[in-house]
């Protein structure tokens, strides 16, 4: 339970770092990563843009020895959230919410998260500089800690260990170093419940890699900072950067994919990475990606891997598929989400056994409650 101790930056992170975790969402050939938490047994919240590639996506434990498959329960882009659902119990103590107006300017919160370089677990230090409102609901946040892409979807925590808001976004304001912008519960709290409870799914778009987040337009801040914030910006600025810079204009697509991760948003930098090198437009962490040759796989040859990852093939699989016949539904959702994509256990997981006829798969003992 959340006390009214206050805690420090690494006794919050003992305290609660283990129900934060690392996202890996991987389709539409790119491999996306993020940050969610729980706010229940087996319910996480993050952001949507770390997850809009990948319906199925991978949630790793923060010591990295558990990786546990979870299911976009749905996701609302416009506020940039989504709720993802697991099939057994997480074993963390879930977060809680505590509302903005409990939170003032000059307040201590701390970021948990999985950031770039190497996205480690990764507490940062904030301070909540201003807020957005709209009338007298705050909508969010605008800290001055060093988040940074990967820390989408983590938690902005109060020194008693509350959830003040949901990191997403970073925003420019005058200089190149970008600060974060974390949603409030008042702003997201309607799209959660109404997610929680209809459980649309996702329906991943390949078309084009994800733009990042950007803050609205409208959105006026108060208290504006008056003060210059700077980084590198340019070739020249730092060394580190300038050698991705020199391996990306060579035609090293993943250095220049690193040089998009690495650099200050907004930077030529960043920008120079994102267009792999001036050869592309922007691709946002795609060049390697791009580069690749795809070739895609024979129809025909899809149906002999079905047809290899049948009934009598995988004991374990077989076990989840004579629980889902008999009705076991939570068996039906195990078996979706384990077995091999395209495979008949896949299919006969997805179908709950046959008891539904237009499931949404993976939901199984939801369709039929």
């Amino acid at each position: 339970m959340v006390g009214t101790t206050e805690l420090s930056p690494a006794e919050l992170a003992s305290r609660f770092g283990d129900a934060v975790w690392q996202v890996q969402a991987e389709g539409c050939g790119y491999l996306s990563t993020g940050t969610a938490f729980a706010v229940g047994p087996r319910t996480l919240v993050t952001n949507a843009h770390v997850i809009d590639n990948d319906a199925t996506p991978v949630i790793t434990s923060r010591d990295g020895r558990r990786d546990v498959s979870a299911v976009v329960a749905g996701a609302d882009v416009d506020l940039d959230v989504a709720v993802l659902v697991v099939n057994q119990d997480l074993p963390v103590e879930p977060l809680s919410w505590t509302s903005a107006s409990d939170v003032a300017e000059g307040d201590s919160l701390v970021a948990l998260g999985y950031p770039v370089p190497d996205h480690s677990f990764t507490v940062t230090p904030a301070t909540v500089m201003s807020f957005q409102s709209d009338g007298a609901v705050r909508e969010a946040l605008r800290l001055d800690g060093v988040i940074d892409k990967g820390n989408s979807g983590g938690p902005a925590l109060t020194a008693t260990g509350q959830v003040a808001g949901v990191v997403t976004s970073l925003l420019n304001s005058s200089g190149i170093q970008w600060i974060g912008v974390a949603y409030t519960h008042e702003y997201l709290a309607d799209a959660i419940r109404t997610i929680e409870r209809d459980r649309p799914g996702l329906e991943v778009e390949c078309d084009e890699p994800a733009s990042p987040p950007i803050v609205p337009d409208e959105w006026e801040w108060d208290d504006e900072p008056d003060w210059d914030i700077t980084g590198p910006d340019r070739y020249g600025d730092d060394p580190d950067l300038d050698e991705l810079y020199d391996a990306c204009r060579d035609g090293d697509m993943v250095a220049c994919d690193d040089l998009y991760a690495q650099s200050p948003y907004g930077s030529e930098y960043e920008r120079f990475g994102s267009t792999c090198g001036d050869t592309e437009e922007e691709t946002w962490g795609s060049c390697e990606w791009l580069e690749e040759d795809w070739e895609w796989d024979d129809p025909d040859e899809w149906q002999e891997e079905e047809e290899r990852e049948d009934y009598g093939d995988d004991p374990y699989l077989d076990g989840l598929w004579d629980d889902c016949a008999a009705g076991d539904m939570s068996s039906c959702d195990s078996l979706y989400v384990e077995a091999p994509y395209g495979s008949a256990y896949e299919e006969f997981g997805g179908s709950c056994g046959g008891y539904v006829e237009d499931p949404w798969s993976g939901s199984c003992t939801d369709s039929t409650e």
